[in-house]
């Protein structure tokens, strides 16, 4: 049944395409035609062509206008009225996306034999329109004495927020995920609207919804999920249970494991010192995030990798995770050197043994003669002293306050170079 639906989806958005193609260039059937204004193609980056259609690219909260030429093949004044719709009837309902107004100007002509006009489509969307792409019709009507209305249509990708780009299906080819359960199609052939992903609501009915909006219905118990997420533990040893976490175990046995109660994801990290080879930072992570499917159990969502993140899979996340090398080289000998350098650094070591860097004098104050000469450096025992008050009075008296230092040879040709 997923492969029949599929096909059939394939053809009907082909025989979509290809008819939108054909109109924008203008059709010669009927008293007129569309062709796209050659102006509105060097107007704003928002919009443009790619070959098969219209293509416009809206902002939150901003509008965008193009113009399309109504090219005249009436033999008598005709009157025809305009309009755009999403909905796949031409003819019937006129529906908009949500958050987003259409606006045609004019929306009514009277057209005159050899006389074109100019149609402007404006397009205003809402701070808080949802992202997506739709296929967006616009439709002339008109009416020949005797006989019923007729009708000639194009239309034009929106996409509303970012450009999904021209593989993206728009959202109104597809059918609402209750629609598609009703008509007997199985979870697995339930299709979301792009930036959207499936769930099960608490009475087993499909919602597409965004992943701020999952979290939200899993802490409010809205969605049917089969791992006790309340439980730190019960969530743990659920994750653990799936191929993806068993791998990395195997492979990092001593990962930190943390839950995110805001987002509802297991996380298994390991971190050490490592270098990737494209990369400057020299402290990766690798982490595996494991979140909750359609269903409510646990499913391995990411595989991230870097300082805060700099690589992110989310598909095929057993792949990379059998590459040894995918997050940082399994071989570090060739930047072992480096290591060692940034470990035996003075201001590395100051941190480590609890003592507080200059970086002013390049010394590390406030260690012991012990810790002093495990960093390598010559112990002084009262540096240039500090000046404080002894009590929180202002009116107190100041004093001087010794205390230890530890020098290093690079400390003292600093403090030759500012004699100098």
């Amino acid at each position: 049944m997923k492969t029949r639906f599929l096909i059939i989806l394939l053809v009907f958005v082909t025989f979509l395409s290809i008819l939108s193609s054909n109109e924008v260039q203008g059709r010669s059937i009927g008293p007129f035609s569309f062709q796209l204004d050659e102006t509105t193609i060097d107007d704003k980056l928002f919009f443009y062509v790619d070959g098969v259609g219209i293509n416009l690219e809206v902002d939150k909260g901003e509008s965008a206008t193009f113009s399309l030429t109504i090219l005249s093949g009436a033999s008598e004044s005709t009157p025809v009225d305009f309009h755009a719709t999403i909905d796949n009837d031409q003819m019937g309902s006129i529906r908009f996306p949500p958050g987003v107004n259409i606006k045609l100007e004019p929306s009514h002509m009277i057209l005159e034999r050899d006389v074109n006009q100019i149609l402007n489509i404006t397009v205003i969307v809402a701070d808080k329109a949802p992202s997506s792409k739709y296929d967006v019709k616009l439709v002339g009507v008109w009416k020949d004495e005797g006989k019923i209305p007729d009708f000639k249509g194009t239309s034009f990708s929106l996409h509303v927020g970012k450009d999904f780009g021209h593989d993206a299906i728009p959202v109104n080819f597809f059918m609402a995920p209750l629609k598609f359960y009703k008509e007997g199609a199985s979870y697995d052939e339930i299709i979301c609207r792009n930036n959207l992903i499936l769930i099960l609501k608490y009475d087993d009915k499909p919602a597409c919804v965004t992943h701020e909006t999952k979290a939200k219905l899993i802490s409010r118990g809205w969605m049917k999920t089969q791992v006790n997420i309340d439980n730190d533990s019960d969530f743990i040893e659920a994750s653990k249970k799936i191929e993806e976490v068993q791998l990395f175990l195997t492979q990092h046995p001593n990962a930190v494991i943390s839950v995110d109660h805001e987002w509802n994801i297991v996380s298994f990290e390991e971190s050490g010192f490592r270098q990737h080879p494209t990369s400057s930072i020299i402290h990766h992570t690798k982490r595996l995030n494991i979140g909750l499917n359609y269903e409510g159990k646990p499913l391995a969502e990411s595989l991230e990798c870097g300082g805060r993140v700099s690589l992110l899979v989310s598909t095929n996340v057993t792949r990379f995770l059998n590459d040894s090398d995918w997050c940082f080289p399994a071989d570090q000998t060739p930047f072992q050197n480096l290591k060692n350098e940034y470990e035996s650094k003075p201001d590395y070591l100051c941190n480590r043994y609890d003592g507080r860097w200059d970086d002013e004098h390049l010394t590390c104050d406030y260690v012991d003669a012990d810790s002093c000469i495990a960093m390598k450096g010559e112990f002084q025992e009262c540096k240039t002293p500090e000046y404080r008050c002894l009590h929180d009075n202002p009116e107190c008296f100041v004093t001087a306050v010794c205390f230890s230092s530890c020098i290093f040879e690079y400390s003292l040709q600093a403090g030759e170079k500012n004699e100098n």
